[in-house]
């Protein structure tokens, strides 16, 4: 079984994920994947919308093929994000700027292995707001992730 968590920046997805995997007895992931974590920072911050887009495409193919690994074991797999936030978070960049061919949503979804099942975790503005605060290493993303704008743009 695959499952995915999807919400916006301090929905609870983490948290759920973990506990999930852990009470399903199954592995826990995250997009990005922790192995290519470290240069996020870098292409989160190069202002590049394509580098940024196909990056975390990237990063979706690469959990892909680590879930397909893990499917066979026979050990559920839960993960924290997937390509649903990739194609909403990225929309604006995507459409009209890169080559139809990564942009064609059904024809790259059809190459990833499909999660059983996909949970999108809503939680008040304001409440989202207080986790991001508390965080320890809250990001400039996770501030911005509470524009009403963006929001509804991701939500859709």
């Amino acid at each position: 079984m695959f499952i995915v968590i999807e919400g916006l920046d301090g929905s609870g997805k983490t948290t759920i994920t973990e506990a999930l995997a852990e009470r399903l007895n199954g592995i826990s992931l995250r997009t990005p994947p922790v192995e290519v974590a470290d240069i996020r920072g870098a292409i989160d911050g190069c202002g590049d919308g394509n580098a940024q887009w196909l990056y975390y495409l990237s990063c979706v193919f690469f959990a892909s093929s680590q879930i397909s690994n893990y499917l066979k074991t026979g050990r559920p797999v839960v993960c924290d994000r997937y390509y649903h936030t990739t194609f909403s978070a990225h929309y604006d960049v995507i459409k009209g700027v890169v080559p139809d061919f990564l942009t064609d949503e059904s024809v790259l979804i059809n190459k990833l292995i499909r999660p059983d099942f996909v949970f999108f975790l809503e939680l008040s503005e304001e409440e989202r707001a207080k986790r991001i605060s508390r965080r320890r290493k809250a990001t400039d993303d996770d501030f911005a992730s509470l524009d009403p704008a963006l929001c509804q743009r991701r939500m859709e």
